[in-house]
């Protein structure tokens, strides 16, 4: 990446080979390209990786770059965690028969849920750790900022019936049950995709966006079942399975993504358990507990 020291030191040691060398090299391009994007990719890159023995003064940069950190997460790094507490703000969320705020409740589970992930060793990052109003784009922009292995969206369900109640994990898709679409109605606006890859070429954006999301929404699910496993140790599942639908917040191509709904504060028994703060712990608990039982294998 960076350009020889000797050009200007030693202008007189082998003249010749080197413009020589340049020539070539930019004659071959023309001769590589064809009408297939990924082939012409490729071919860049094989000329490039045949060009890079050539240059002399690299004898000790191997043994260097063997050294420094590859681009996996998760060999180089702790795991990074992004809580998202849902609503906040100007926006409170929903509201429970006795006036609790969605968005009181969530951000506490994700406050208590930082501290049982920090004592595990992950890095963790909040979206919001007061009572102030994010966007929804923003919020997905921290995990883009902070390179997060995870984003977990945290949120409480309501619902017209006092009945409905237990708890959900949906990850982004196509919705899978008119209630998953009604939900993500509630919480969406119109927004973008994160994460999509430029190469300068929209044909193997296309295809490298394919191969991303497919990674990502295998993933995606088998932290949501993890979650799921855990939440039925201790509190109601509504339906026992992960769902899909359409989140704005959860629309990131390249970093795994959940929602949980945590119980319906519309349901006065789920309502008194939510308030409480060792009901809360439990969620935090079984939250880290699935994150660290996901790292493991995600790290093999």
């Amino acid at each position: 990446t960076s350009k020889p020291a000797t050009a200007k030191t030693v202008p007189a040691k082998a003249p010749a080979p080197q413009p020589a060398s340049h020539p070539a090299t930019a004659a071959a391009a023309p001769a590589a390209a064809s009408d297939d994007p990924l082939m012409d990719m490729l071919n860049s890159r094989q000329q490039q990786a045949q060009a890079a023995p050539s240059a002399p003064q690299q004898p000790a940069q191997p043994a260097a770059e063997s050294q420094a950190p590859t681009s996996n997460p998760k060999i180089n790094r702790k795991p990074v965690i992004v809580l998202d507490a849902g609503h906040g703000g100007k926006d409170p969320g929903t509201t429970g028969t006795t006036g609790i705020h969605e968005k009181s409740v969530v951000l506490a589970t994700a406050l208590e849920t930082k501290r049982q992930l920090q004592a595990k060793g992950y890095t963790v990052h909040m979206t919001r750790s007061g009572d102030n109003f994010i966007k929804l784009a923003e919020r997905r922009a921290v995990a883009q900022r902070t390179k997060a292995d995870l984003f977990i969206s945290i949120h409480a369900n309501a619902s017209a019936s006092s009945a409905s109640q237990g708890v959900d994990v949906y990850v982004w898709g196509k919705a899978n049950s008119e209630q998953a679409r009604q939900i993500a109605l509630a919480e969406n606006a119109a927004d973008k995709i994160d994460g999509l890859p430029d190469v300068g070429n929209k044909n193997v954006n296309a295809i490298i966006s394919d191969m991303m999301q497919a990674q990502t929404s295998t993933d995606s699910a088998k932290f949501g079942k993890l979650l799921l496993n855990q939440f039925g140790k201790f509190t109601k599942l509504r339906k026992g399975s992960v769902e899909t639908a359409d989140f704005v917040v959860l629309r990131s191509i390249n970093v795994p993504s959940v929602l949980i709904e945590l119980g319906f504060l519309s349901n006065p028994d789920e309502e008194k358990q939510l308030s409480n703060n060792n009901q809360r712990r439990r969620f935090a608990i079984a939250i880290a507990d699935a994150v660290q039982q996901y790292w493991k294998t995600a790290a093999r």
